[in-house]
C-alpha cells in the first residue's frame, strides 16, 4: 500500500513540472542571451488561427516564429517580398520546453536583413 502512495506522489509531482515547463513563457532577452543563424529564407508563413508568422530557411527544417506577428500589424505579403530568397540574421531566444523536446521551433527576437531590423523585440 506504502508504494502505491509513492508512486501516485511521483506522478503527482512529475505531473506538475511537466505542466511547469511546458507552459511557462518565453521571456524577453538581451542580445548576449539570444542565439543567432544567418541563411536565405526558403519561406514565410502566418497562421491566421494564432496569428503567428513562420520564417523558414534553406539551411534547415527549423520553424523560427514571431509569436502573434500578424496583431502586430505587420503585412505577410510585404514581409514575404522583403525576407523570401533574402539572406538574413535571425535571432532567438534560447528556450526549451517539453512540448518541442527536440527544439524545432524557435522564438524569434530580431529578424536582420543587411543592416535593417525588420523586427525587434530584445530588451536593452
Amino acid at each position: 500500500m506504502k508504494w502505491k502512495q509513492l508512486l501516485s506522489l511521483a506522478l503527482l509531482i512529475s505531473s506538475v513540472a511537466f505542466t511547469a515547463l511546458a507552459l511557462r513563457p518565453v521571456r524577453a532577452v538581451s542580445l548576449d542571451e539570444a542565439e543567432s543563424i544567418s541563411g536565405s529564407v526558403r519561406a514565410v508563413r502566418t497562421d491566421s488561427s494564432t496569428g503567428d508568422i513562420a520564417v523558414y530557411l534553406r539551411e534547415n527544417d527549423v520553424m523560427y516564429y514571431i509569436n502573434r506577428g500578424l496583431y502586430l500589424d505587420f503585412d505577410a505579403n510585404q514581409l514575404k517580398t522583403n525576407l523570401v530568397n533574402k539572406p538574413v540574421v535571425i535571432y532567438y531566444a534560447k528556450h526549451w520546453t517539453p512540448l518541442d523536446p527536440l527544439n524545432r521551433h524557435k522564438h524569434i527576437v530580431r529578424v536582420q536583413v543587411s543592416e535593417n531590423i525588420l523586427y525587434d523585440e530584445i530588451s536593452l
